[in-house]
């Protein structure tokens, strides 16, 4: 049985029929340009005409219709169930309840039964992954709950490193805090701690102030109340310094 073979009009190389495409609208079924030189032509043409097709892709792009066939693909669903779906558990994540979808997509998240393929709702990537770590097992985050609930010494670390002497620094306390560097200078001024003793803390455990300020002062501090910015950013520009010192 002989092998079809064929002679490319483009850079006259003589090949077997598979390195070309096939074309039904030709009497032997064959392009008349081997798939090298289709794809060099292509790649070329691209390179020139760069600038114009992405800008007709992007304006021909419609990322509903994307987002539709995307669906249907992986989940068998519309748009429109997804959006139903969606409106059904009060446009936020299912377990958790945020409005924002915290994840890549910028989408909330299609969750499904891996073993049964049923749809159950909609999640932030957060709490999509949280039920991926734990590989859907009712037993495991079960136990995570009851691990949280159990009832446990009731000492920070802070009080825990003071108990064996070690020296306890306000980062220290700042990191403990889990909560954003603004809250704790407050909520340390709401306990009654002096704006100079705020600004002491600060300065012996080496956090760094303002911009162009060398150390913590009560002024400082005070700015930092008022302006309502964390002191890890640059302050409110302003024509007077003294208003930050």
């Amino acid at each position: 049985m002989s092998t079809q073979i064929k002679q490319c009009i483009k850079c006259r190389q003589v090949k077997d029929a598979s390195a070309f495409y096939q074309e039904k609208r030709v009497h032997d079924g064959l392009s008349a340009r081997c798939k090298d030189c289709m794809k060099t032509d292509a790649g070329q043409s691209y390179s020139k005409n760069k600038e114009k097709v992405l800008s007709r892709l992007k304006s021909d792009y419609d990322s509903r219709k994307a987002k539709n066939s995307e669906l249907k693909r992986k989940y068998g669903i519309t748009i429109d169930d997804w959006e139903k779906m969606f409106e059904a558990q009060n446009r936020c994540c299912a377990i958790c309840g945020t409005s924002n979808p915290n994840h890549g997509s910028g989408s909330f998240v299609v969750d499904h039964c891996h073993s049964s393929l049923q749809i159950r709702g909609l999640l932030c990537g957060i709490c999509n992954a949280m039920l991926g770590q734990a590989k859907d097992s009712t037993k495991t985050l079960r136990a995570a709950i009851v691990y949280l609930e159990k009832e446990r010494d009731s000492r920070s670390i802070v009080e825990r490193k003071e108990n064996l002497g070690l020296t306890v620094n306000e980062t220290t306390l700042l990191v403990e805090a889990r909560r954003n560097d603004l809250d704790v200078i407050t909520e340390w001024r709401s306990n009654g701690v002096s704006l100079r003793k705020i600004a002491e803390r600060l300065n012996s455990a080496n956090i760094k102030p303002l911009a162009r300020l060398n150390r913590w002062t009560p002024k400082s501090v005070q700015s930092v109340i008022q302006k309502r910015h964390s002191y890890l950013d640059s302050p409110t520009v302003t024509s007077d310094k003294e208003d930050l010192i």
